[in-house]
């Protein structure tokens, strides 16, 4: 039986026809088990080819495929298919076919379906895949060779999301890839971005096995792809390969290396390129670069990448325009810390107050923002002080962040390996480090163990556990009792002095008090840009409004706002006719968006 064969696909209604084709797809195979049919190929075929069938949808369909069940159920299919034997009938193969490709595809367009099949136990297949002896020993049949390349590359797109990063240690992923990195070169620059994303501070020796260091390798491949003219090489994008030079500049052994290796004009030139891709790429591996005294010196003295680092300042893409201020802002404060150190000034340890109250100042990592909202609500029932910034990417400045370290008498660090990658949080919590704040860590990720830059400021401090593994009443408790301990000064008093309306107080900047939060998350959106507005959107998957709110900024959002409070009746009708929302799980989405951002 072929797709033809089978009743023509419903389309709800409101939905797109993409959704309903992906959503009846999966149910049928829902249904089918067992899965050993051309039935169920050709339904697989069907919601892989939806994936090239929309081009830009592409991230909306893999999510949409997560949100669904569709790893589980492909996974379970898979194991399946395997113990019967995936080449032990064309009809086995071809469903294992469709699913590893569609899988592959999915899984570089969605982080939260990677890290979904990652939980499921797709790292653990495609681990045995590689590993299986007899698969490795016939690489020259053209079925096997897929099947390899296929669980290289998912491998390569599952490692990408932080939380699969233990499931790699476990399932010893470096030392099995070794075979791959020899021979075939498509291969082994799939298996040199792997190693780039999963080996841990202190492991860099396993870069340099089998006479190759991979990031000479990857730093090569960077350099072939910028001449070729769709930007590729082995099957790579320059956006690729600088991501994971990124990644590997976490790792302070590795930010001279790369250096040496020749990284840092491709990257500069990089910082020019017409993709917005390739930009945020190239401008986050330079601030994680950044973070190392020997880099700084090269930095500083290349008058093109400051001047482009500059520019991208003021980009209409809020990461973009985040992650340059942030490199400029590590180069400048760097290059202080140098000149104190030949001049012999030293800073005092403490700073003036300039008349504020002390607060409690939270740095955590924007994927832990609802367990440490949790510990906020928290400090606020316990009468302490605390800024925090509730917009995250957005509702805050460089210059904000300095000053709530100034101002607060200790930092709530939060951690996690993405905390520990992200060079904002690293920003903010080195600031604190050198300004001698009293840091005070907290456990986000059950995983995760601290090592490089986070590991040597975390120390041999006793930190709480809110990751889940401990009673969360318990380990609140411990905070609060630690924070009572060394923050007495926080504790708020009857003659407040934080108030929004205080003069001279910059929008997105404000010391919270758990009362004012709401009201200032709506101030700190009135300073967004059209690109930051466009964010948002993508933040809360409302691409569908991206194109009919092109034009909007934050004070526009805000206005919107108004009007729903003010005119409901009119403003359903215009976001349904100015901006197209007809389904009702839009409307819905987009207003409790609206709704939790600005809050009168």
């Amino acid at each position: 039986m072929v797709m033809d064969e089978t009743p023509p696909l419903s389309i709800e209604n409101g939905d797109p026809k993409w959704r309903a084709e992906l959503k009846e797809g999966l149910q049928k195979l829902k249904e089918l088990t067992p899965w050993s049919n051309s039935l169920s190929a050709e339904l697989v075929k069907g919601i892989g080819a939806l994936y090239w069938g929309h081009d830009d949808k592409q991230q909306d369909i893999a999510n949409t495929f997560c949100e669904l069940g569709g790893a589980e159920l492909f996974i379970n299919m898979l194991l399946e298919l395997t113990k019967k034997g995936l080449f032990s009938s064309n009809t086995n193969w071809q469903i294992a076919f469709y699913i590893y490709n569609t899988l592959w595809n999915f899984s570089d367009a969605s982080l939260s379906l990677a890290l979904r099949l990652g939980e499921k136990g797709m790292v653990r297949l495609c681990t045995t895949n590689i590993s299986h002896k007899p698969y490795r020993e016939n690489m020259d049949q053209k079925n096997i060779q897929f099947l390899i390349k296929a669980s290289l590359n998912i491998l390569h797109n599952l490692a990408k999301a932080p939380g699969n990063r233990h499931l790699y240690r476990e399932e010893h992923v470096a030392e099995k890839m070794e075979p791959f990195l020899e021979d075939d070169p498509y291969l082994k620059a799939i298996g040199m971005m792997t190693l780039a994303y999963i080996v841990e501070e202190g492991q860099e020796e396993i870069l340099a096995e089998k006479g190759t260091n991979t990031i000479e390798y990857l730093v090569e491949i960077l350099k072939e792809a910028q001449g070729a003219k769709d930007k590729r090489c082995q099957g790579l994008s320059d956006t690729e390969v600088a991501a994971g030079l990124a990644r590997l500049a976490v790792h302070d052994n590795n930010k001279k290396k790369i250096i040496e290796a020749g990284g840092l004009p491709l990257l500069v030139s990089m910082l020019h390129a017409e993709c917005l891709e390739a930009q945020e790429a190239a401008v986050k591996a330079l601030w994680n670069l950044a973070f190392s005294d020997d880099v700084v010196n090269e930095l500083q003295s290349n008058p093109d990448c400051l001047k482009a680092l500059k520019d991208l300042s003021c980009s209409q893409s809020a990461e973009i325009a985040k992650a340059a201020n942030g490199a400029l802002w590590v180069i400048n404060k760097e290059a202080e810390k140098k000149e104190r150190e030949e001049t012999g000034r030293i800073d005092s340890e403490t700073k003036s107050f300039q008349g504020k109250k002390p607060h409690i100042m939270i740095s955590y990592q924007w994927d832990s923002q609802k367990e440490v909202l949790d510990i906020w609500k928290a400090l606020k029932l316990a009468d302490y002080e605390v800024w925090i910034d509730v917009a995250c990417m957005y509702g805050s400045t460089l210059q904000a962040m300095a000053e709530a370290v100034e101002n607060s008498c200790a930092m709530l660090m939060c951690m996690s390996e993405r905390y520990k990658e992200s060079p904002n949080c690293r920003t903010e919590a080195e600031y604190a480090f050198t300004r001698r704040k009293h840091i005070i860590p907290i456990m986000m990720e059950e995983h995760y163990q601290p090592d490089g830059w986070l590991g040597i400021i975390l120390g041999a401090k006793f930190y709480m556990d809110f990751s889940g593994r401990l009673n969360k009443k318990d380990e609140m408790q411990k905070l609060i009792k630690e924070v009572d301990i060394h923050c007495p000064m926080a504790k708020k008093s009857s003659d407040r002095s934080d108030s929004l309306d205080a003069p001279g107080k910059p929008l997105g900047s404000i010391t919270f008090s758990v009362e004012d939060a709401s009201k200032s998350a709506a101030l700190s959106c009135l300073e967004w840009s059209a690109g930051q507005v466009q964010d948002w959107l993508a933040e809360n998957e409302l691409d569908i409004l991206r194109e009919s709110m092109v034009d909007y900024n934050g004070r526009l959002l805000y206005r919107l706002h108004k009007l729903k409070k003010e005119a409901p009746e009119f403003f359903y009708t215009s976001i349904k006719e100015d901006l197209g929302l007809l389904k009702l799980i839009d409307i819905l989405r987009f207003t409790e968006a609206l709704d939790s951002l600005i809050q009168d």
